[in-house]
């Protein structure tokens, strides 16, 4: 590139390579300077584009700047954003799978989605593609080896029958009027009716994985088209799906306040939801000290 911008440098320009069509040009006699004269009523200036060497060098600069600035196919580009949301999930499934089948390298896991999230968003897309399959086969040797029995991975709920299941949807309560502004739900991420699957905010659709039942008596919040699943999470740690018979906190919806709150002061929580631009599909719900802010509001209904 550098000794194509010199070729080009080299080049001469002069005043000459521009000349005016006259008749005394044409005629070979000296040419005046452009001030002097210049060409009389019903003559004509025409532009003479300048050498082809001119130009091919020019382009071929330009040319050379553009490739330059667009990515080369060995350049490592960061993971994407979505790419990301789903690699924080599948560690936090993975992790939670393994503390509860008490693998020894699961005691003391990582289970902040934000933490997995922000590692991504600083990784190539490879690196972290490596680490999710990493990842998958880290838990399989767990859970085959774990008390010295084989243990299955648990399975997905099958898909419950044809028509809406019972129960009605948690949506966050909307910050303004705005009709253009989707309503965003309590979902199941990705519709993995499963253990281990963490609870996040996406656009309202009514189906299964965003209708919930509420059981008063025993405190749960269960899944209404698996209702043996329930919502559960210890402070400061995401939401996730868990069998309702290991739920450590009850939990019950408040009218009054429309949170989904506990005993002991805990509350749902979008995570960093007190920032606006974190108030957003994808967002992890978390188990948070209850301050009845615009990010623990739920409406409950149909």
């Amino acid at each position: 590139m550098r000794a194509i911008a010199a070729e080009a440098r080299s080049i001469p320009l002069s005043t000459d390579a521009i000349p005016w069509n006259t008749p005394e040009r044409e005629g070979g006699e000296p040419a005046s300077s452009l001030s002097g004269s210049r060409p009389q009523m019903g003559e004509f200036m025409t532009f003479k584009p300048p050498c082809r060497g001119i130009v091919a060098a020019v382009a071929a600069v330009a040319f050379a700047i553009v490739a330059g600035l667009a990515p080369s196919p060995g350049r490592t580009q960061p993971a994407p954003e979505n790419n990301c949301f789903n690699f924080a999930n599948q560690m936090i499934a993975d992790n939670f799978r393994g503390q509860q089948a008490k693998c020894p390298d699961y005691r003391s896991a990582n289970m902040k989605w934000e933490s997995h999230l922000q590692w991504c968003e600083q990784q190539p897309r490879d690196r972290v593609e490596s680490l999710k399959e990493t990842s998958s086969a880290k838990l399989d040797g767990c859970l085959t080896s774990a008390q010295g029995a084989a243990v299955p991975p648990v399975a997905p709920v099958p898909a419950p029958p044809a028509g809406p299941a019972k129960g009605k949807s948690f949506h966050l309560v909307p910050a303004g009027a705005e009709d253009d502004v989707p309503l965003l739900c309590v979902d199941v991420a990705g519709g993995a009716l499963a253990q281990g699957t963490p609870v996040q905010l996406w656009k309202c659709h009514g189906k299964a994985p965003q209708l919930f039942g509420v059981d008063g008596r025993n405190g749960r919040i269960y899944l209404a088209a698996a209702p043996h699943l329930c919502v559960d999470g210890i402070p400061n740690q995401q939401l996730l799906v868990v069998q309702c018979q290991s739920v450590e906190t009850q939990w019950r919806y408040e009218e009054r306040t429309k949170t989904i709150r506990s005993s002991n002061g805990m509350c749902w929580d979008v995570s960093g939801g007190r920032r606006p631009e974190n108030i957003r599909s994808r967002r992890p719900l978390i188990a948070w000290p209850c301050h009845n802010g615009p990010n623990q509001q739920f409406i409950y209904n149909d």
